[in-house]
Formats: C-alpha cells, sequence, structure tokens
C-alpha cells in the first residue's frame, strides 16, 4: 500500500479471471475498470466463484474459493476473507459490483464494519421480465430483500437513464446515480458505405438479446438491400436462431461467428456498416458504446444506451417488432444525411463519455463517501 491510498474493496460474483476462452480472463470493460481503479487506490477483488487458474491479477489483489458453493458457504467464505483483509490492511470503502447476492452482502459488511457502500447495479439486477424470467425482482420475497439492501446503500449506482426508470418500478424510495461505462476511444475515419452491406450483432444467442426480432428484421432488410448479417455471442439456445433463420430462407446469409476475443468483435464491428441491436432488456449495452467509438451507427430496440441516446446517436424502436427495427436500418442505410448526422453525434458522445470520464465519476463519488 503507497503513501495514503484508500483501499477499495470491490465484491464480485464474477467478470474478472472467469470465463472460457477467448474470453478467459473475464469481462473485458469490468477488468479495465478495476485494473483504473488500482492506479489511484489500492484494491482488493472479492470474487464469489473461482477464477481460472491461469489468470493473473495485475496491480490488485484478488481473492476467490477454489470451487463453486452455494450461497451460505459464500457468504462464510467472503466474511471470513473480508476480515483477515481488513485486519491487515483497514477497507475504507466497498464497493458491490451486480447488486445481487453482492449487494445483500456488501449491507451486511457495512453494518459490521462501519464502512461506506456503493452497490453497482450492472443488468438483471434492477429490473424483471415476466414472459421469460428474468431479473431479479421475481417474486415478493426477492423483491422485498433486493429492494432492503440497495435502499441501505450509500449509493446506488446505475448505468443509464433508462435502467434507472426500470428500477423505480421496483425501489421507488432511493435515487441512483447514473454512470454509463465508457471504452476507449476508437474512432476511425468512416465514409457513408456502399452496398453490400455488413448488419453485424453483438450479443449472446439467449431470449434476453431476442435474435428472433433481429432474424425477422433482417429477414426484411434482405429483401430491400444486398445485404449480410454477422452474428456474435455464444448460443446458450441450442441452435433455435439457426433454425429459425433456416426456416426465414436467409441462413445462407447469416453468419454465426460464435465467441470472439474482444479484439476479433471490434475488427469486425469496425468493418460493419450497421449495428442491429434487438434486445429485450439491456441495463446499458456496452457494445452500443463501441459502436459508436468506432462510427457504427446502430439501430436497436428502445432499451438501455439504445435508449437514452434515441433520436441524436441512435435510431430506437420497440422491443419485439422487427419490421419497425428493418425499416430504422433500411432508412439509415438509404440516406446518407442521416447516416452522417447520426454517426457524427454518436461519435461525439463516445468521446465526451469515455473511460476517462467514467473514472473521474467514480473517483468523485468516493472521494464523498470517504471524506464523511
Amino acid at each position: 500500500m503507497k503513501g495514503n491510498q484508500k483501499h477499495i474493496a470491490i465484491i464480485t460474483l464474477g467478470g474478472i479471471g472467469t470465463g472460457a476462452p477467448p474470453l478467459a480472463g473475464g469481462i473485458p470493460i469490468i477488468n479495465a475498470f478495476v485494473k483504473r481503479l488500482s492506479q489511484e487506490y489500492f484494491v482488493t477483488v472479492l470474487s464469489l466463484n473461482p477464477v481460472n487458474e491461469e489468470f493473473s491479477a495485475e496491480g490488485y489483489e484478488l481473492f476467490a474459493p477454489q470451487k463453486k458453493i452455494n450461497l451460505v458457504r459464500k457468504t462464510l467464505w467472503l466474511y471470513g476473507v473480508f476480515r483477515k483483509v481488513n485486519s491487515t490492511n483497514k477497507i475504507d470503502l466497498i464497493h458491490a459490483l451486480w447488486g445481487h447476492p453482492q449487494g445483500l452482502l456488501g449491507v451486511l459488511l457495512k453494518y459490521l464494519y462501519k464502512i461506506p457502500l456503493v452497490i453497482h447495479l450492472q443488468g438483471g439486477d434492477s429490473t424483471y421480465l415476466r414472459e421469460i424470467r428474468y431479473g431479479v425482482f421475481r417474486s415478493t420475497i426477492h423483491r422485498k430483500v433486493v429492494a432492503w439492501a440497495y435502499q441501505r446503500s450509500d449509493e446506488l449506482v446505475v448505468l443509464t437513464k433508462f435502467q434507472q426508470t426500470q428500477l423505480a418500478k421496483f425501489v421507488s424510495n432511493k435515487e441512483p446515480i447514473v454512470i454509463p461505462f465508457g471504452v476507449k476511444v476508437l474512432n476511425k475515419s468512416k465514409r457513408y458505405p456502399s452496398s453490400p452491406h455488413t448488419i453485424i450483432h453483438i450479443g449472446h444467442i439467449n431470449h434476453v438479446k431476442d435474435q428472433e426480432t433481429l432474424l425477422r428484421a433482417f429477414e426484411i432488410v434482405r429483401s430491400k438491400i444486398e445485404s449480410c448479417l454477422i452474428i456474435i455471442g455464444q448460443d446458450t439456445l441450442s441452435g433455435k436462431a439457426q433454425r429459425f433463420a433456416k426456416k426465414l430462407g436467409i441462413l445462407d446469409h447469416v453468419d454465426f461467428k460464435g465467441v470472439l476475443s474482444h479484439q476479433e468483435t471490434l475488427k469486425l464491428l469496425a468493418d460493419s456498416s450497421v449495428m442491429m441491436h434487438s434486445s429485450l432488456y439491456e441495463a446499458q449495452g456496452l457494445v452500443i458504446n463501441e459502436a459508436l467509438a468506432l462510427g457504427v451507427p446502430v439501430c436497436g430496440t428502445h432499451v438501455g444506451l439504445v435508449a437514452d441516446l434515441a433520436g441524436s446517436s441512435t435510431l430506437s424502436t420497440p422491443p419485439g417488432d422487427g419490421e419497425r427495427l428493418a425499416h430504422s436500418v433500411l432508412e439509415l442505410l438509404k440516406t446518407p444525411d442521416l447516416y452522417e448526422q447520426i454517426t457524427k453525434s454518436g461519435v461525439e458522445w463516445a468521446q465526451k463519455h469515455d473511460l476517462d470520464w467514467t473514472m473521474e465519476q467514480f473517483r468523485r463519488l468516493y472521494l464523498k463517501l470517504l471524506e464523511t
């Protein structure tokens, strides 16, 4: 520990040193966020899930159980490690990444050790979609327990105004702070694209991302302009999307890439004419930031960052409406002035709200809590 560095304990379920190749290091933005924090603070990461043996933390401490354990054992493990770490190097602030169960565990540690707590919501910890049973607020008991924890944080952080609105349906008496994750500015000189067009979709194939709507939209786009669709992400539905594409007669024009490295994904994204996003829900959608930063315009459903920037830096349509999503893509690709306007606005937003900006917002937030 250097000089007067404050000690930040990050509690996370995963995202750091987890996952399978080519993403065995975890979620890129979470890794980048923690590494940047460690440049200013002494950071200890407490992962409730095991990390890959080959993963090495750079610039911070990392503790994780050696094998998967249930919630009761996770709680006991966390308490034991937290107590030991705190006795050696007093912890000044707890930062819970994701709201459940990390938020609840963070609240318990906050009261035990009288340490300020930030709960940083990331996605399904802010909503519930009944039709696909997605999100933490799935039952009365879950709603009460999760809301109780969120209300007792010293600061509650969300990623977008859209997420803030969704959370208010379940937690009405706690006003969260909105801090999007920024990305390293990646902008390249990009001209209005010519046919044939490459449309890209980045997201694991699951019910939340709603690739059926994506494929319905692409069927319409394909019938109007020469184009192909690239889909990047893990297939969790056992080929359901591929079968649906075959049923629609567009399988030969859809390239299911599976999971790629972050670098490979960014290269394909940069070479695309437009990103098409079809999610039923997003807290933010970091791939939206990356597209904007690369000068790739985004047409997507009215969720997450697409909703926050709708009409200025993105084109948005209602979730589940493939026809309107297709028409927004066609309008964009057939209107050079609109394409240029949306692209320019997106790049400007990404430049203003980059990773440096995000870190500065958290620096100010930490400073306020550490001085009280």
